[in-house]
């Protein structure tokens, strides 16, 4: 539907009036990590069609998200205002949201970093924008599609999918070497890797859409291939290399992002191998005996960010239990655990303690209810499902994570 433009003032043109119309009427926000998996829905169909009363808020709201984002048309990465380094509209592109120009400096270059604080000139590039659309719309329709049988909702997904990684002429080139761009620094870095968080939400629904027949075999070819080059590119590109080492939430999403994408590509040795790694590198390394994770509790925004490493770790360990890898219990002689992260974080996070770090802006608890929700049904423990129940903000009957969960709702 969108021809590929490469007049910059048209782009424009068609990306501001995209924004006006179709992208407005949104209500799925942007997640950050799904559990999303053939096993999970499973349960769940099963207690939709045994009519289980419980989760049919849940299911409901679903499908009125999901009949909004049947609708909506997201721009191609191909429609840009301006164009990446390298000169082509199909590079992702985006600038790194906290750095500003320097003052000190005529034209404020190189940027100085400002944790925390986001310089709104990066929202004048808008593919980061449109990428976690695409994550979002494609997660609402799989599910739906998995919990209803509506083929309408395979067939918007797959719409999606084409467009952003199949169609020569729209899609995206399986790297994020231009991603988290700092003007007038021009070393490679690898933190932008980090805005690739959301492929582990389309590598899990793709196993879900192999039952629609609106997917083809050369859909699935191609989008196996595309994440096979992308896995190749996060192992063999400067910034891959660079990431792996992020000793913070950076280096744990690269891992959770690899893992799954082994994982979905039928490379249960690669996978394994990542998540033994990922013991020693990511939990043994970044989580302290008491359960504090230092590395985020020095930035501006603690609590959020402290919470954001953990989704990744759950995110990693749902993954590597598969191929053999316990990360759920497994413990450093001194007690680094990711239990222990969650148990430290869990009364802040649930506002029964008050946070003694720094938290700038506003902390959203909807990304905690569903760690909890998550451990409830990993460590079978009474506790999680209370501290569920307890949680302010959260719309416990329609969450999105009752249905990734349903077995951690406890019964009347």
């Amino acid at each position: 539907m969108f021809p590929m433009l490469k007049n910059a003032a048209c782009r424009t043109m068609v990306c501001l009036a995209l924004l006006g119309t179709s992208l407005g009427c949104a209500s799925a926000a942007p997640r950050e990590y799904s559990f999303l998996d053939t096993r999970s829905v499973a349960a769940t169909l099963a207690q939709v069609r045994d009519g289980e009363e419980r989760i049919q808020p849940a299911v409901r709201a679903l499908l009125r998200e999901a009949d909004v984002v049947l609708h909506q048309e997201i721009p191609p990465l191909t429609i840009k205002p301006a164009l990446p380094p390298s000169g082509d509209p199909h590079d992702y592109y985006s600038l790194s949201p906290y750095w500003w120009p320097d003052s000190t400096k005529p034209d404020g270059l190189p940027y100085v970093r400002r944790d925390g604080r986001v310089n709104p000139e990066r929202e004048t590039i808008r593919d980061r924008e449109f990428l976690r659309k695409v994550y979002s719309s494609v997660e609402t329709l799989t599910l739906a599609y998995a919990l209803s049988g509506k083929e309408d909702y395979a067939k918007a997904a797959v719409r999606i999918l084409r467009q952003w990684f199949v169609n020569p002429e729209t899609r995206m080139n399986p790297s994020l070497t231009f991603a988290q761009i700092v003007r007038g620094n021009k070393k490679p870095r690898g933190a932008g890797i980090i805005e690739g968080r959301g492929m582990i939400i389309l590598a899990a629904s793709l196993d879900l859409l192999f039952a629609s027949p609106h997917l083809t075999a050369s859909d699935r070819t191609a989008l196996t291939g595309w994440l096979r080059a992308y896995y190749q590119w996060l192992h063999e590109s400067p910034q891959g290399k660079d990431e792996i080492d992020a000793p913070n939430n950076h280096g744990s999403w690269y891992d959770a992002q690899r893992v799954t994408i082994a994982w979905t590509l039928r490379d249960t040795a690669g996978a394994k191998r990542i998540a033994e790694e990922a013991l020693t590198l990511r939990i043994a390394s970044q989580i302290e005996p008491d359960g504090r994770q230092p590395q985020e509790l020095r930035r501006t925004r603690a609590l959020h960010y402290s919470t954001f490493n953990l989704m990744a770790l759950f995110a990693l360990a749902s993954v590597a239990e598969r191929v053999g890898v316990d990360m759920w219990t497994f413990a450093t002689p001194d007690g680094r655990s990711i239990r222990k992260a969650l148990d430290w974080l869990a009364p802040y996070a649930t506002g029964k303690s008050v946070w003694p770090y720094e938290q700038i802006g506003e902390y959203e608890p909807d990304f905690f209810y569903e760690l909890l929700l998550r451990a409830a049904v990993v460590y079978k423990d009474e506790h999680y499902r209370l501290l569920v129940e307890s949680m302010k903000g959260i719309d416990t009957r329609t969450h999105r994570g009752i249905l990734l969960h349903p077995e951690a709702l406890r019964t009347p």
